[in-house]
């Protein structure tokens, strides 16, 4: 079945025939849709790094670093629309592996007379599964770019492996390890939709994209310096680094 787009539908939602008091409505110019096709390259990762300690003398306490990672990879081509300065495209494909590990497990008990507790260690899992990406409007509605990412099956792993919830800027960004199917990763390219129509076919977007610092506070840098700081706070950070390419191609 043909499936139609979405301005499309929300366009015919609008063709209700007036009243003959009533003018008649005002339609989405679509003179200005135009629709592209392009290759979108992602190549990366981001590492969740979170620590607990809840041991003590003579209590029941645990203690662990977990580290949470997802590495996807995509090069694919899709199609998309551009109105006025909006921007959707179909999804790209490709491989993706998450995996959440504990290390440096160590606990504590009741001393006697009390009788111990019994402790459950968390048990963690990798997931397969294929990465998604499309391009998405920027969350800050400047009219800008953002690449969008997820996970398509393979499993979600248990609750207890999964750590610190990242608190990330600018806003509109999204920073998670993709423990569960369809949980996201949005980043902006720092590119105009304005700018995208006017790209011939060949031209091409490259940037690197750096996340890093603390979970509460993590900062995205799109195509900037080298270097990203250590978090000051080590009870949870976060790391990543992703390199994207999108090409222009005939329509």
């Amino acid at each position: 079945m043909k499936r139609f787009p979405l301005f499309l539908v929300l366009a015919a939602s609008l063709l209700i025939l007036p009243s003959p008091a009533q003018a008649a409505p005002d339609l989405p110019d679509f003179s200005v849709l135009q629709t592209f096709r392009a290759k979108i390259h992602v190549a990366g990762g981001v590492t969740i790094t979170t620590t607990k300690d809840t041991t003590g003398d003579c209590v029941p306490g645990q203690a662990w670093t977990m580290t949470e990672s997802v590495d996807l990879e995509i090069n694919d081509k899709v199609s998309g629309s551009l109105f006025r300065n909006k921007i959707a495209s179909r999804f790209a494909t490709g491989n993706v592996e998450q995996t959440s590990r504990i290390r440096n497990y160590r606990e504590t008990n009741n001393c006697p007379p009390v009788a111990k507790v019994k402790l459950e260690q968390p048990e963690c899992d990798s997931f397969g599964g294929r990465s998604l990406s499309n391009l998405v409007p920027d969350g800050r509605g400047n009219g800008g770019i953002s690449i969008a990412m997820t996970r398509r099956g393979g499993g979600s792993q248990d609750l207890s492996c999964i750590g610190g919830f990242v608190r990330s800027k600018p806003k509109g960004t999204a920073v998670t390890a993709l423990p569960h199917v369809f949980t996201p990763i949005n980043l902006p390219l720092d590119v105009k939709v304005k700018a995208f129509k006017k790209l011939d076919r060949g031209d091409k977007i490259i940037r690197v994209i750096r996340i890093g610092g603390q979970c509460d506070r993590a900062t995205v840098t799109t195509g900037g310096p080298g270097i990203t700081r250590a978090a000051a706070d080590e009870t949870c950070r976060v790391d990543g680094l992703f390199n994207v390419i999108v090409k222009r191609l005939g329509d």
